[in-house]
């Protein structure tokens, strides 16, 4: 008996929150598919590639694309990216496919979210609204794996909710592609495993509120085995994907490896910023004047990021001490200092964190990059034409208008998120748990830089940029608008009303 009242509870508490369907009244008619809202999405596809084309190249930029042509693996960056760079880069040499194909997934996706809407011209306006800010008018054109990564993640989420319904044969088609894609974006960026945990959920999810068995316990097991298929499908996906890689890399080095490394220095360095009593004879037995590593530590730290550009001769010191010990040694001194540093550890990590998502200083933390930029040699090797073109200037220009405002700021997108997420709990829509899941998904992506942040740059959060404009455009396009002019319907006739599953 308390197992069956558990079990009416709980779908109770679902039809309260709206997670597994949505009463139809609550959903306003929507247009079939509008030619017009995919027309405007294609025409702001194709003004992005048009103004940034062949793309806005960084030093990262611009060593992968290296790696890509080279098949050469050796950057900190997982070589996905780098691979797809060099396939585009063997059919149209450069970088304007690869930036195509990007910028392609992203504009895809919103297609999906907000193709069928139920007010098509306002929908039509906030599209245009929010495409020509900063964060898809500039980013899109980045060539970045922030980006890709982040255009990856947001197509999975749209796959699911757009494919992810019955029939049977369709809906496993969408939660395959949807894990395919979910793994890419893995492989793309160290840190986002999160998604493919968040598109299993999701997908679970979807299972669960589909079994028509009154048991919870078959409904738990089915949502369960959903959801370690969709990780052990992704998890083989990425396992395919690095072994292709690793099969046509002529040398291929790891990434996790150096990754830890590099995170390991800017801790050692954040703690001794904020202690005096430091254990460093390791570093003294390798004839390290410690006190003068000390120094240099010090007078090159900060917490805005890992490389001082202000201080590049304490920066050299400091490197040319590392140097002196091998990785399983930094290793081993990282977690030694951290167990008997721990305040000066999270003192150092929250104010990265800190700099990260409320910059002092918005302008020290690369609110956009424009033009072509990299080591000379590369460069020119690769045919590249180094420098700002009038149109890249005429972006940045624009850009500075945005600079310390809210579309620009990491918080703003952190509290449109949050709210996303409790208004689609308390007035939901059709889609709403897979939308909460790419919400969550990328709020649980940002808060990993609390602990392997290294810079400040925005770029780092253009994840969760990219799934709160794409889950307010959704909203805006399927959300109704209550008429005023029409009664409300009676409390008889909601409960009588068909049900859509989400």
């Amino acid at each position: 008996m308390n197992f069956l009242k558990s079990h009416v509870l709980v779908n109770g508490l679902m039809d309260r929150v709206g997670l597994d369907s949505a009463t139809s009244h609550r959903q306003s008619p929507l247009h079939p598919v509008s030619g017009v809202v995919l027309g405007v999405t294609a025409l702001l596809w194709g003004v992005i590639l048009a103004v940034n084309a062949p793309g806005q190249l960084s030093y990262d930029s611009v060593v992968q694309l290296n790696e890509g042509r080279t098949a050469t693996y050796l950057s900190m960056h997982p070589p996905l990216m780098s691979a797809v760079m060099g396939l585009a880069d063997r059919v149209i040499p450069g970088t304007a496919l690869y930036l195509a194909l990007s910028s392609a997934l992203f504009f895809g996706a919103l297609a999906l979210l907000i193709n069928r809407t139920a007010r098509p011209l306002p929908t039509m306006a906030l599209t245009i609204a929010a495409c020509l800010t900063p964060p898809v008018l500039v980013y899109q054109g980045i060539v970045w794996k922030d980006v890709l990564f982040a255009n990856l993640a947001v197509l999975a989420f749209a796959t699911l909710e757009t494919f992810g319904a019955p029939p049977k044969g369709r809906r496993y088609i969408a939660y395959g592609i949807a894990c395919l894609l979910a793994a890419l974006a893995a492989l793309v960026r160290q840190n986002g495993f999160v998604v493919i945990l968040f598109v299993a959920l999701a997908i679970g999810w979807k299972e669960y509120v589909r079994v028509a068995s009154a048991k919870l316990a078959i409904k738990a097991l089915r949502t369960v085995g959903a959801v370690l298929c969709a990780v052990f499908f992704s998890l083989g996906a990425c396992s395919l994907s690095n072994g292709l890689i690793r099969v046509t890399a002529v040398k291929q080095q790891s990434v996790v490896g150096l990754g830890l490394l590099v995170l390991a220095k800017y801790d050692i360095s954040g703690i001794i910023a904020r202690e005096t009593d430091i254990d460093l004879s390791i570093l003294a037995e390798r004839g390290v004047d410690t006190a003068k590593f000390q120094d240099a530590v010090r007078q090159s730290y900060t917490a805005e990021r890992l490389d001082n550009p202000l201080n590049p001769h304490s920066s050299e010191i400091a490197a040319a001490g590392f140097s002196h010990l091998s990785p399983a040694e930094i290793t081993q001194l990282w977690q030694q200092l951290i167990l008997s540093h721990t305040r000066a550890y999270l003192a150092h990590r929250m104010a990265v964190f800190a700099w990260l998502m409320a910059p002092p200083e918005p302008g020290r933390c690369l609110p956009v990059h424009i033009g072509i930029y990299g080591p000379e040699d590369l460069v020119h090797s690769l045919g590249l034409k180094e420098g700002v073109r009038p149109s890249d200037q005429a972006l940045y220009n624009y850009s500075t208008h945005y600079f310390g405002g809210p579309l620009m700021n990491p918080t703003f997108y952190v509290v449109v998120a949050v709210l996303l997420i409790a208004y689609l709990l308390w007035r939901p829509i059709e889609g709403s748990a897979v939308m909460i899941c790419m919400l969550l998904s990328a709020l649980a992506f940002v808060g990993s830089y609390l602990v392997i942040g290294i810079a400040c740059d925005f770029r780092y959060v253009y994840f969760l940029v990219a799934a709160t404009i794409s889950v307010f455009l959704y909203g805006a396009a399927r959300i109704p608008v209550p008429n005023p002019f029409k009664g409300h319907p009676k409390r008889g006739d909601q409960a009588n009303s068909p049900r859509q599953i989400d």
